[in-house]
């Protein structure tokens, strides 16, 4: 615990220091977003899902003197490392330049980061304040566990590792930034009450709360000729015929077979939906 301590307490984060780390994790996600076998894996995740995010934010927040230095430091940061994912992976993607059409969610994420690593800052205090605000973090982070863990159970062992990873960093951060007892179980009750009220949200209200999703299809532009069965609304996009959008809302399972509008040649995209992500699998031929 002394060493997580002066990694998170005591390493000051000079702008250098800042600026290297911005360039070492945009290349290790790049690694993970380019490389085949860690398609459809955990490992892909940290491009795509905030549980990494969380937690180069706070070792930045953490060890900064103020919390003005904390906002400016994690914004600077983000601004440096998302960009740089993109441009490593665009030798490497069929989309080229066009991954940068991506970017702008992104963009409004690292602009809220400037605020939101000024009142992350204040985790520091140990105070009730301080379990309200880590809340926000570990209850994603818990939702995200369980969210992760029904995926593996439905197509083990995918998404194990990114669970285990999820609630292990739940706990840490609680134990790691709180030091009182009170500011502990403040944290872990309000963390508990968000990830079971996200879970039992779609019960509460009779249906499901929905969830979207994309998909990069094969090279070439597709169209959808025929769908089976429903989980909501699946189209080709209409700015990237190469991508399919799921818009679920409803737990079910749907087939839907799609034509390369240039070739002819026609796949079947099997989506299931059971209330946390959407599920997208190519069906083999039988």
């Amino acid at each position: 615990m002394e060493t997580m301590d002066k990694l998170f307490f005591k390493t000051k984060p000079t702008w250098k220091r800042v600026i290297l780390f911005a360039v070492a994790t945009a290349v290790l996600t790049a690694l993970m977003m380019i490389l085949p076998f860690t398609a459809d894996t955990s490992f892909r995740q940290i491009g795509v899902t905030f549980e990494c995010w969380i937690l180069f934010a706070l070792l930045i927040i953490l060890n900064c003197e103020t919390p003005l230095e904390a906002g400016l430091k994690t914004f600077v940061f983000f601004l440096i490392r998302h960009p740089l994912i993109y441009l490593l992976e665009v030798p490497f993607s069929w989309q080229g330049w066009g991954l940068f059409h991506y970017y702008g969610r992104w963009f409004i994420w690292t602009v809220l980061c400037f605020p939101g690593a000024i009142l992350a800052w204040f985790t520091k205090k140990d105070k009730w304040y301080s379990a309200l605000i880590l809340s926000v973090a570990t209850g994603f982070l818990a939702y995200s566990a369980v969210d992760y863990a029904r995926s593996c159970l439905r197509r083990p062992p995918r998404y194990l590792i990114a669970a285990i990873f999820c609630a292990a960093l739940t706990v840490f951060l609680i134990f790691l930034i709180l030091k009182s007892k009170k500011t502990r179980i403040i944290a872990g009750a309000i963390t508990l009450a968000v990830a079971v009220g996200l879970v039992l949200l779609p019960l509460l209200f009779g249906g499901d709360s929905g969830a979207n999703m994309t998909y990069d299809l094969p090279e070439g532009e597709w169209e959808i000729v025929g769908e089976e069965g429903s989980v909501g609304t699946v189209k080709v996009s209409e700015t990237d015929a190469h991508v399919l959008i799921v818009e679920a809302t409803e737990k079910g399972t749907a087939e839907v077979t799609l034509r390369n509008i240039a070739t002819g040649e026609e796949i079947v995209m099997v989506v299931t939906y059971d209330g946390s992500f959407p599920d997208i699998t190519e069906k083999q031929a039988e």
